[in-house]
């Protein structure tokens, strides 16, 4: 389930290197790499930050990722 896009997400941050947690125990293909939508209200610190990016992981995939590096995008450059 994708999260719905709306006119507060100015910013896209690019997750990359995701280290997945296997659903059940079962290894399934989970993305690598993805950019994500993100609103400067969830730059107020690192902690918001990456709370919104885990919850986004999880809703969309339906698995825990136990840990990603960070990249950033403007909106035009998506």
């Amino acid at each position: 389930m994708k999260l719905k896009y709306n006119n507060n997400h100015k910013l896209h941050v690019i997750v990359r290197d995701i280290d997945w947690e296997p659903h059940g125990g079962k290894e399934v293909d989970l993305p690598q790499a993805l950019v994500i939508p993100i609103t400067y209200a969830e730059l107020n610190d690192e902690e918001t930050l990456r709370q919104a990016i885990t919850h986004y992981l999880s809703d969309s995939y339906g698995c825990v990722a136990n840990g990603y590096e960070l990249g950033w995008k403007k909106k035009d450059e998506v």
